[in-house]
C-alpha cells in the first residue's frame, strides 16, 4: 500500500469508527481494532478479497460476525468484523470446552460440498517441487517415500469447503472455551484431511506429539466414516511437514534449522507409524 493512500484510508476509518490500534498485518491486509470492532484493510487492488472473506464467513457459520463490506475513496476493501474475545491458540487456553467447539465447528465446515475430486498431478508435481528444494536434505527422505507409498489414498476423494490454514494465529479460543477461525480469504474447496492436518500440524502440535494425536484422533472419530479419513490424514499430515521445511528454506532460510528441529522428528515418527494407526484406527473400526 502507498503510504500516502493508507493514511487517508486510516483517516477516513478513524472519522468513521473511532480511534484505531493496530492488531498486526496479515499476507493480504492490515488490521485494527476500533472499539467493538475490527477493521481488516485491503490494499484497492485486492479489495475484491474483503467480499470474498465475507462471503466464506457466513458459509462457514461466522456471518453474524461481519458488520460490513466497505469499498473507501480511497480505493481500499475493508472488511469490518465484530471483535472477539479470544487470544490465538496456546495450551493454555485449550481445555474440553474448546475441543468441543473446534470439533463441533470443523465438522460442520467439511459437510459443505464443493464440485471436483483430489486430483493426482497437482499432488505428484507438489511433492516434486519440495523434493527438488530438499534435496540436499537427506534426512527427509522417508517422509517423500511415505507421501509418495501413500498418494492413492486421497486420489479420488470429493471435495469441501475448508478453511485451509488453521494455523495457531488463525484459531482464536475464548476463555469460555468458544472458537473464532480467522482469515478466511484462500478458504475453498479441499479435502477435508488436508485441513485437519493442518489444524494438526500448525496448532495441535502445540499440545506435544503425544497430545495432538490423541486430540486429532477424537475429532475424527465424529466424520462419517472416520477410518478412512485417519487412512487419508497419513498421507496429508507428513506431507504438510515437508510443505513446513520447503516454506522455511524458500521464504525464511535463516529459520530452517530450528523448522527442521521442531518438525522433522514428528514427521519421520508419524511417516513410520502411520500405515499401523490406519489398520487399526482410533476410531475402533478397520480401514
Amino acid at each position: 500500500m502507498g503510504q500516502a493512500a493508507v493514511r487517508t484510508a486510516l483517516a477516513e476509518l478513524a472519522a468513521r469508527f473511532g480511534p484505531l490500534v493496530p492488531l498486526g498485518n496479515g499476507h493480504e491486509a492490515r488490521v485494527f481494532r476500533s472499539g467493538p470492532w475490527v477493521l481488516k484493510v485491503y490494499p484497492p487492488r485486492e479489495r475484491q478479497l474483503a467480499f470474498a472473506e465475507a462471503k466464506n464467513l457466513a458459509r462457514a457459520g461466522f456471518g453474524e460476525r461481519v458488520r460490513e463490506v466497505l469499498v473507501l475513496e480511497s480505493g481500499h476493501g475493508v472488511l469490518v468484523l465484530r471483535h472477539f474475545p479470544g487470544l490465538p491458540f496456546a495450551p493454555e487456553r485449550f481445555d474440553g470446552r474448546a475441543l468441543g467447539f473446534l470439533s463441533g465447528f470443523v465438522l460442520r465446515l467439511h459437510r459443505l460440498p464443493e464440485p471436483g475430486r483430489v486430483e493426482e498431478a497437482p499432488l505428484r508435481e507438489r511433492i516434486r517441487r519440495f523434493e527438488e528444494e530438499l534435496r540436499f536434505f537427506k534426512p527427509a527422505a522417508p517422509v517423500f517415500q511415505a507421501v509418495k507409498e501413500r498418494l492413492f489414498r486421497v486420489v479420488g476423494t470429493p471435495l469441501v469447503f475448508a478453511h485451509r490454514d488453521l494455523w495457531a494465529g488463525n484459531v482464536l479460543l475464548a476463555e469460555d472455551g468458544q472458537v473464532f477461525v480467522v482469515d478466511w480469504g484462500r478458504a475453498g474447496p479441499e479435502d477435508a484431511a488436508r485441513d485437519l492436518a493442518i489444524l494438526k500440524t500448525g496448532s495441535l502440535d502445540l499440545l506435544g506429539p503425544e497430545v495432538a494425536l490423541a486430540v486429532l484422533a477424537r475429532i475424527v472419530r465424529q466424520y462419517p466414516e472416520p477410518a478412512r479419513l485417519w487412512a487419508r490424514l497419513g498421507f496429508w499430515i507428513p506431507l504438510t511437514y515437508l510443505h513446513d521445511l520447503y516454506w522455511f528454506r524458500t521464504k525464511a532460510p535463516e529459520g530452517f534449522e530450528a523448522a527442521v528441529a521442531e518438525k522433522l522428528p514428528t514427521a519421520l515418527r508419524l511417516a513410520e507409524r502411520f500405515p499401523e494407526l490406519w489398520e487399526v484406527s482410533p476410531c475402533g473400526s478397520s480401514a
